[in-house]
């Protein structure tokens, strides 16, 4: 259903249209939280202000299902029918994760141009790689650090772009450790990027994280950090984070505990 576009509108309408706990709070309904994460929710405030008059007109889905559920999913690390990246092994390096279909980062689309790279020291890069391990700045490259610190690739792989539900879907996998480790199996991520007809998503399931080290976690768009994780890592072995943005590659926010039930 759809709130009234006009008359009285109480916090019980907002509650059973988007649901949440009692007692009943304006501050659990900010767009992006847990509640209004549906693409009928737009132009109610990310945080401050907020009333009851915002709510005119809004719903909790509109523009098709909205797949991203509260929960966990531990990570896929079955290779079958995937490519080796060409970095086994390796440290300070970087590789193509494949073919992708169109997927923005801040306003540019780099998977049509099959541009967008894994590096060995744990960050997923557009427009080219990177080696730097140490200290991370904003300006080295547009990416997601995903515990960025000196790492080895021990394996990666990738598959090619299926399509669920109107959402086409990247998955590729990547086994990790410390760069002074003895090899191991410290750090192992399934890592999916997903567009759909609203938002696009990069899901990060973890298959196991015991790397000791947290590393850095954020996102650049190549000159600032937005800090949108919580934690290092934001979420252990068998538990899944989620990144979702506009279709643009802007506005990106972290669900830790959250999944793509696709």
């Amino acid at each position: 259903m759809v709130l009234q576009s006009t008359g009285a509108i109480s916090l019980a309408n907002i509650q059973t249209e988007f649901g949440g706990a009692n007692p009943i709070g304006l501050n659990e309904y900010y767009l992006n939280g847990a509640n209004t994460t549906g693409t009928g929710a737009v132009g109610i405030p990310t945080s401050g202000q907020i009333s009851l008059s915002q709510f005119y007109g809004k719903s909790k889905i509109t523009g098709g299902t909205e797949y991203m559920l509260a929960g966990n999913r531990a990570g896929n690390m079955n290779e079958a029918g995937g490519a080796r990246m060409g970095i086994d092994g390796i440290d300070d390096s970087f590789a193509g994760i494949g073919t992708v279909f169109q997927f923005f980062w801040f306003n540019t689309d780099y998977g049509s141009g099959n541009n967008i790279q894994w590096t060995t020291n744990n960050v997923m890069t557009f427009g080219g790689g990177s080696s730097q391990y140490t200290n991370w700045a904003a300006n080295v490259r547009p990416g997601v650090l995903m515990g960025q610190y000196d790492r080895l690739t021990n394996y990666s792989t990738q598959f090619a772009p299926t399509s669920s539900n109107g959402y086409n879907i990247k998955r590729f996998i990547v086994n990790q450790r410390n760069y002074y480790s003895t090899p191991g199996s410290e750090i192992q991520m399934e890592i999916r990027l997903l567009r759909g007809p609203a938002y696009q998503y990069i899901e990060i399931r973890m298959a196991n994280w015991t790397a000791g080290t947290g590393g850095i976690w954020n996102i650049s768009d190549g000159g600032s950090f937005y800090n949108p994780f919580s934690g290092a890592p934001p979420v252990g072995t068998g538990a899944s984070v989620v990144l979702r943005g506009s279709l643009t590659g802007t506005g990106w926010v972290a669900y830790n505990n959250y999944y793509m039930n696709l």
